[in-house]
């Protein structure tokens, strides 16, 4: 060490030329890497989700929650597993080792509970994601909120907003929006009360019946001595189209009555209070968010730009920036400069 500082005195040039290398290796640090607001902490869970309509909190226990629960036995780098059986869901938490890569637990779990044998009848296709934030509760990816308003026509919201997150995930930059501000799309079913008194029906049977006709059912399988033939009833829809035609009950005679002889089906939103203004017009709100290796900066100059192009494009529809992380962190970085 004392040579080497002899050396530098000696020769005070490269002790210069190595400060300034180091000032240019900084500055190009700061413009090239990566940028974000929060702490940056690597996801370690992976979230699983069964659906079993009409069940009972222990029917999921018994029948969901316990076979996923041990078919998750022996998958490594597993630190907590923990679970929530409730009416008609059940929800499991993988929670992982620090350090490890979610994507590869992931896909563990994911074969795990692909091997599970049977589900009970009624029971949906489990659906198994992974953590995309941690930390700062849930707003370490966030990148910055953002509406559009116009029309008073939920509808027309709906399909602006589609399109818009469509055309932005098919930006280089942006890969996580959340759309926020008009209520889940349901399959409505209006009955009509003069059907349902001249059939003699009541709504548990109607509902009981629809229930068990629009779903899919596991029909066991077929085995020979060169292959398995997996047999399977596919009869679940969303279209009403498809759903007013399910028969209700039969008549004597042999004429059927089907669920648009008695009720009108339709798309319809949930009634569940959900509005949102901007400016005193009908909005939709998107929240865009980042994976770790994305960039705070460049996801916030896209949606600039995007939005400048769809306000000058759009007569209808209007779209603005409410918040924008990389606004604080540009003034936080312009503060240190002149101190630098």
């Amino acid at each position: 060490m004392k040579k080497l500082i002899a050396y530098f005195i000696k020769f005070p040039i490269w002790a210069n030329a190595l400060i300034v290398i180091t000032g240019i290796v900084g500055l190009l640090s700061l413009f090239l890497m990566p940028k974000s607001f929060f702490p940056e902490m690597n996801p370690n869970r992976v979230y699983i989700a069964v659906s079993y309509p009409g069940a009972s909190p222990k029917e999921i226990e018994e029948g969901i929650t316990t076979r996923v629960e041990e078919s998750l036995n022996g998958i490594q780098n597993v630190k907590e597993i923990t679970s929530k059986s409730s009416e008609n869901v059940s929800n499991i938490t993988v929670t992982g080792e620090e350090g490890i890569y979610v994507d590869e637990m992931l896909q563990d779990v994911k074969n795990a509970v692909d091997g599970i044998s049977q589900f009970p009848a009624g029971a949906e296709k489990p659906i198994v994601y992974a953590q995309t934030s941690r930390g700062m509760g849930g707003m370490s990816n966030v990148v910055g909120f953002y509406s559009l308003y116009g029309p008073d026509n939920l509808w027309e919201l709906k399909k602006m907003a589609e399109k818009i997150e469509r055309e932005l995930l098919a930006s280089k930059e942006i890969s996580q929006i959340e759309v926020l501000g008009y209520p889940p799309v349901i399959i409505a079913v209006d009955i009509r009360e003069n059907d349902l008194l001249k059939y003699g029906l009541n709504f548990n049977f109607i509902s009981n019946v629809i229930r068990m006709s629009n779903i899919d059912l596991s029909g066991g399988s077929v085995k020979t001595n060169e292959e398995e033939i997996i047999i399977r009833s596919m009869n679940r829809s969303t279209d009403p189209e498809i759903v007013k035609e399910i028969v209700i009950f039969a008549k004597p005679n042999g004429d059927v009555i089907k669920l648009k002889d008695i009720a009108d089906v339709k798309l319809d939103f949930s009634e569940v209070p959900m509005k949102n203004y901007v400016n005193g017009k009908r909005g939709v709100s998107f929240i865009v968010k980042k994976t770790v290796d994305e960039d705070l900066d460049k996801i916030a100059d896209e949606m600039t730009s995007y939005i400048s192009k769809f306000n000058k494009k759009e007569e209808k529809f209007k779209m603005r920036s409410l918040f924008q992380f990389a606004d604080l962190l540009d003034q936080s970085v312009s503060i240190l400069f002149p101190i630098i």
